[in-house]
């Protein structure tokens, strides 16, 4: 009888193995949010809410689970393009020199945000609108572009290099929004001449 049951338990061990094969093969080339449930939910948002290491849900911050890997950490996959889940200015003005480097910048926004680059301002734009709803008339946000430029006039599109200085031939990037027209585009600003509505943008 026991003998009987451990057949049993080694068939039905067995089984399994091979349906996990079968269900491997049938969906390695759909990512976890392309297999649904009868309910219409994906399996990445199922399992990010199940899938526990050390006691806290497993989580892929810019992108979604893929799976977990031996020591049972997320396995991120980032979808084909990062956008921000929400901007803002920052609370406080900038005003030069308190730029303190990238690092410096990024302790103007929230601590759950960081400096917004340009191109995530514009796939905002692009996906969900609005990016002049977050910037007052004649008001400024800087943004990191992160590549250096020489303009017309010698000035240099460097940053502010890297936000440490303020040198007159030094110039950032900015997003401006028009006074008398619902336009915002982005613009060159002199890092010794921010003005005094300067802010930062802070992406999420």
């Amino acid at each position: 009888m026991i003998k009987m049951k451990k057949i049993l338990l080694l068939v039905s061990f067995m089984l399994m193995i091979i349906s996990s094969i079968f269900f491997v093969k049938a969906y390695q080339s759909h990512t976890l949010v392309q297999i649904e449930d009868a309910n219409g939910n994906n399996l990445n948002t199922i399992l990010q809410g199940k899938m526990v290491k050390s006691g806290s849900a497993v989580n892929c911050v810019n992108g979604y689970l893929k799976g977990l890997d031996s020591n049972g950490g997320a396995i991120c996959e980032l979808p084909p393009y990062y956008v921000p889940s929400s901007i803002n200015k920052s609370s406080v003005k900038v005003v030069h020199p308190d730029f303190g480097g990238y690092g410096g910048m990024k302790n103007k926004c929230s601590s759950n945000q960081h400096v917004c680059s340009g191109i995530e301002l514009t796939r905002f734009d692009q996906i969900a609108g609005g990016v002049g709803d977050k910037i007052s008339n004649q008001e400024s946000v800087l943004v990191n572009s992160g590549v250096g430029a020489k303009s017309y006039n010698a000035q240099i599109s460097n940053d502010c290099g890297g936000w440490t200085s303020k040198v007159s031939t030094y110039q950032g990037v900015r997003w401006y929004k028009h006074s008398n027209e619902d336009r915002y585009y982005p613009f060159t600003i002199n890092c010794n001449s921010l003005g005094s509505n300067t802010y930062v943008a802070c992406c999420s």
